[in-house]
């Protein structure tokens, strides 16, 4: 039997693509207890699935960052690379192949049902996946 305390955090965040990695650093700084829940076997899938050597604009022209991962525009290879040094440095805990399929709870207590069957119960959540909102995992939330 998995132990029920290795699924819990104050934090969950659903794709990690930038605005996903951007956010699990924040938490990582704040030392806060967090999961990355990536579908993929790979960071930033999206970008991972671009041509070689192409030029990519990574870097928010909105918000400010607030992460210790780079978010520049470069090729590539040179950004996923950058990206993935940021996992390892900012001590970010990332789970693969973790598909969220139903999403339930509220603030608070929320429940993420993943592909595989397990389950991860997190205080808050942040959806940042890559996907159009037809292809997210189902919400039953409360409204508390």
């Amino acid at each position: 039997m998995s132990d029920p305390l290795k699924n819990q955090f104050d934090l969950a965040i659903l794709g990690a693509g930038p605005g996903g990695l951007s956010a699990a650093a924040r938490a990582a700084q704040r030392g806060m207890s967090h999961v990355l829940l990536e579908a993929a076997d790979k960071h930033a899938n999206t970008v991972q699935q671009y041509q070689r050597r192409k030029h990519v604009m990574a870097e928010p022209s909105l918000l400010p960052l607030r992460s210790d991962i780079a978010f520049a525009a470069g090729r590539r290879e040179g950004i996923l690379e950058e990206w993935q040094e940021g996992i390892r440095r900012g001590n970010i805990n990332v789970r693969y192949r973790a598909e969220a399929v139903r999403i339930t709870g509220g603030r608070g207590a929320f429940q993420i049902a993943l592909k595989g069957g397990d389950v991860i119960h997190a205080k808050n959540i942040i959806l940042a996946p890559s996907k159009t909102p037809s292809d997210s995992p189902s919400t039953t939330a409360s409204s508390s």
